[in-house]
């Protein structure tokens, strides 16, 4: 439950079929193995070697992966796992190689082989299940939003879930090239819709930028996302060129230039739609 100026909000009932857990925190995963992890639990598939970067990779029990590891540190992480080394190699044959990583939204395998090439699938589904029911309070919060206008409300709506249908019915996202603009006071709701919007992709499938993250020369956290929160990155006091020359192309270009730490800065397929969020005028 969340205080809200319309009322308390009960997201229980606002996210038929979702834990409550589920809408203020991320999915629901299941419980992890116990300490006492050996190698008996585990198969190669549980494994992902990187062929071009020479590391490795391990699945935990939530189905996420854990790594890069180093061969060395990898050697170690299976005689931890009670694998002794003469072992090894045998083992590390048999685990699947990529030669690259992206999002297949077709696909629920981790790893694929396409056209004799590797392909370690780096886009994973929400586990939220639509139900038929009320959605009442996040109906309010929505209306809230659009300042009780309900022809606001039906076109936020539309550009919401047109994405959502394209990646479900034709396994690919729908680039909008528009995007949506909430300026309201604090408790509004558009930290709520957030959260929605996170249950909704997945969380891992959904970034947020603040000023600083939007400052910065690197901006790899938005590598294969599908929806970026900014908040507050346009405001009275930050209205430079520059940021508005940044923020265009990646509502409106197929490919923007992203740049990683120690990485040369390249051309990455820009996927994401955006939502900027402001309190301020």
């Amino acid at each position: 439950r969340v205080r809200h100026p319309a009322g308390i909000l009960d997201l229980e009932r606002a996210v038929p079929g979702a834990r409550i857990a589920e809408v203020i925190n991320t999915q629901n995963k299941s419980q992890p193995r116990e300490a006492q992890d050996t190698i008996l639990d585990y198969s190669p598939q549980d494994f992902l070697f990187d062929a071009i970067g020479n590391q490795w990779y391990q699945r935990d029990a939530r189905g996420e992966w854990m790594g890069p590891y180093s061969d060395s540190s990898f050697s170690i992480r299976l005689l931890t796992l009670g694998l002794p080394r003469n072992k090894q190699d045998g083992f590390k044959a048999q685990v699947p190689q990529y030669d690259r990583a992206e999002p297949l939204f077709d696909k629920e395998d981790d790893w694929v082989k396409r056209y004799g090439v590797g392909v370690r699938n780096t886009y994973v589904k929400t586990s939220l299940t639509p139900e038929i029911g009320s959605w009442f309070a996040i109906h309010r919060v929505l209306l809230n939003l659009t300042g009780g206008n309900t022809e606001y409300l039906d076109f936020l709506l539309d550009w919401i879930a047109a994405p959502l249908q394209s990646l479900h019915r034709e396994g690919r996202p729908l680039k909008m090239r528009t995007a949506i603009v909430l300026h309201g006071d604090e408790g509004a709701g558009k930290g709520t819709l957030e959260r929605i919007l996170k249950l909704l992709y997945g969380s891992w499938n959904v970034a947020v930028l603040g000023q600083n993250a939007l400052e910065s020369r690197f901006h790899e956290q938005l590598i294969d996302k599908l929806f970026v929160v900014a908040n507050e990155v346009i405001s009275s006091t930050n209205r430079s060129a520059e940021t508005q020359n940044l923020l265009k192309p990646w509502v409106t270009d197929d490919q923007i230039p992203l740049e990683g730490k120690h990485k040369t800065a390249t051309k990455a397929a820009n996927r994401f739609n955006i939502m900027f969020t402001s309190n301020d005028e």
